[in-house]
């Protein structure tokens, strides 16, 4: 018999999310930039930091932390929410919100290339500075919460549906990721422009909403959408991959 690490509740998904996120940061800075920035001037001095090593190095350093702390506090949720199973992913997404919003939005301003040096920390001093104070912290919270309803959950449901009828992990953690960035991605884009350019720019920088027609909103809502649904691919493969190696070796603790 094989010996067995036993594992508090989530950690194997933080664990396997830190390592994941890593491997894809120069990815999702990219989709951030795009996602964010209209003007070419302003999108190529963002893009400077990407080509800094260092710059890459630390970044991906904070994002994989932040990653792997937000995925273990919604899974130690989700595993023990004292709810029925079709409540569990919005219990999670709701009560993680707490922590994860403020990392997310910290991570999006280092992402964004705007600051000096690649660090949460500052980037945290930056919203506080300029949003006035802890409330700005929490900026989309409603918008989070409804996108990481619909989209670990579902990720999570699309991967086990995919292993059960046969497909390769890896596969299946492709496909699941992929898909679920989809169709999720207006979501993060509206998240995106709030936590850099604050309340009431979601949508369009240099347009008024208002004289948007439907086709261009929505258009503007998926910039970015081929990066993040390569993005989540990566990290669904990797992330179901280790996992799937953590859980083949260790049991969690009830």
């Amino acid at each position: 018999m094989g010996f067995q690490v036993e594992l508090l509740p989530g950690l194997a998904e933080g664990i396997a999310r830190a390592l994941s996120q890593a491997a894809v940061y120069y990815i999702d800075s990219r989709k951030t930039i795009e996602q964010v920035f209209d003007a070419p001037g302003i999108m190529c001095a963002a893009r400077s930091n990407l080509s800094n090593i260092a710059y890459l190095t630390g970044g991906a350093f904070w994002s994989s932390l932040s990653a792997g702390v937000a995925f273990y506090t919604y899974f130690s949720l989700y595993h023990t929410a004292p709810v029925p199973d079709h409540f569990k992913g919005m219990y999670a997404a709701f009560f993680s919100s707490f922590v994860k919003i403020p990392m997310s939005n910290c991570m999006r301003i280092v992402q964004s290339g705007l600051l000096s040096r690649p660090c949460m920390l500052k980037a945290g001093r930056h919203i506080l500075r300029v949003r006035g104070g802890p409330i700005g912290l929490y900026n989309g919270f409603f918008w989070n919460f409804i996108e990481d309803a619909i989209e670990i959950d579902l990720r999570v449901r699309i991967f086990n549906a995919l292993t059960t009828c046969g497909t390769p992990v890896t596969i299946a953690g492709v496909l699941a990721g992929s898909l679920t960035a989809l169709v999720t991605h207006p979501l993060d884009t509206i998240k995106a422009r709030g936590a850099i350019l604050g309340p009431g720019r979601q949508i369009a920088q240099n347009q008024s909403t208002h004289h948007m027609n439907f086709i261009a909103q929505t258009f503007a809502l998926y910039r970015g959408a081929p990066m993040r649904a390569l993005s989540n691919g990566v990290k669904g493969a990797l992330f179901f991959t280790i996992l799937d190696q953590i859980n083949r070796t260790t049991k969690t603790k009830n």
